[in-house]
């Protein structure tokens, strides 16, 4: 049996389905969780710093060591 023919000869049933489905919707979105800033926590931090003409040894220590002192408690 197709779909087509059993809505034609049982509209009651279909419309009984219809709304249960348009109920079960509205009771799903009363009930969804919204929140307009989500608690979230970040695992890493990316901190970009140019230098040119520095050598490594000097980012490390001009640079480096004191932003890992600064974010260390983040």
């Amino acid at each position: 049996m197709n779909l087509p023919r059993f809505s034609v000869r049982n509209p009651v049933t279909i419309n009984l389905v219809m709304i249960a489905v348009l109920v079960g919707g509205v009771v799903a979105v009363t009930r969804l969780v919204r929140e307009f800033f989500p608690a979230m926590e970040a695992e890493q931090a990316v901190i970009t710093v140019l230098w040119p003409g520095a050598t490594p040894e000097e980012i490390e220590r001009g640079v480096t060591r004191r932003i890992e002192r600064e974010i260390e408690d983040v």
